[in-house]
């Protein structure tokens, strides 16, 4: 994926957590398509929206994801008792 793309994608996520934020919501579970994006794209997502200070991880705990698979679930979440919610549901947000 090329860093424009990525931005986009970045920008798309950003747009849709400020629909979920005006909804009162207090996380978000975007999906992108593997098409061309490896795991090493989306983890650079993830450092993306967390330094621009959103809590975010994997949404299928990784000994769960399949080899291939078809998408890629991200966790965004941007109050602390989301986040808290999440870990206790076991996700990693280090």
């Amino acid at each position: 994926m090329s860093a424009a793309k990525q931005e986009f994608v970045i920008k798309a996520i950003v747009a849709q957590i400020a629909e979920a934020r005006s909804t009162n919501k207090q996380y978000l579970i975007y999906t992108i398509p593997t098409g061309d994006v490896e795991r090493k794209v989306v983890e650079s997502i993830i450092v993306d929206l967390r330094i621009l200070g959103f809590h975010a991880t994997h949404f299928s705990l990784p000994d769960q994801e399949p080899e291939a698979p078809s998408s890629w679930d991200i966790y965004i979440c941007w109050t602390e008792t989301a986040k808290q919610d999440a870990v206790s549901r076991g996700y990693i947000f280090d």
